[in-house]
């Protein structure tokens, strides 16, 4: 017994191959996949240290950043909204923006470069840095996995009192 029908329309070796594939469950979307609540915590006392224009990775698991801006403290995600790669800081490179004179994230990728706030400065990329939501609770901050702009009342800003 052969592989290929006299037919020449599938083979035996197609067909079992359709069949196995129609009994398989459908690919996630990447929505569809479950979320977690709380990406990590940082020390409420970490972010009041930094100084205006400073750039601070909270760990090496979540990737997101902590960039003190003047109004307070923003967290940025590492991931280039073009193409999905992880991007990292510079912080030697000359700076895009007017907060310090030096340091700026870059997507190897694509090469795109954005400003310490997470803006398009060059490269495809058309949309700048997802900016992460958080909470305060006593002397931590937990930044969770939703995005600033999903609820109406977030500005993405953690205000800093000195």
């Amino acid at each position: 017994m052969t592989n290929e029908s006299d037919d020449k329309g599938i083979s035996r070796k197609g067909f079992l191959t359709l069949a196995w594939l129609k009994r398989q469950p459908p690919i996630k979307e990447r929505d569809d996949l479950p979320k977690t609540t709380f990406k990590t915590t940082v020390a409420l006392d970490e972010l009041t240290r930094l100084e205006t224009g400073a750039v601070m990775k909270i760990d090496n698991v979540s990737g997101i950043y902590a960039v003190r801006i003047l109004e307070g403290i923003i967290f940025v995600s590492n991931i280039c909204p073009y193409d999905g790669a992880a991007i990292t800081w510079n912080p030697k490179d000359r700076s895009e923006d007017l907060l310090a004179k030096t340091g700026r994230f870059y997507c190897q990728r694509c090469s795109t470069i954005y400003d310490r706030t997470g803006e398009v400065k060059v490269g495809p990329a058309e949309s700048m840095l997802n900016k992460m939501s958080f909470l305060p609770a006593n002397d931590q901050v937990m930044i969770t996995d939703r995005v600033v702009g999903e609820s109406m009342s977030e500005t993405g800003i953690f205000l800093i009192t000195e």
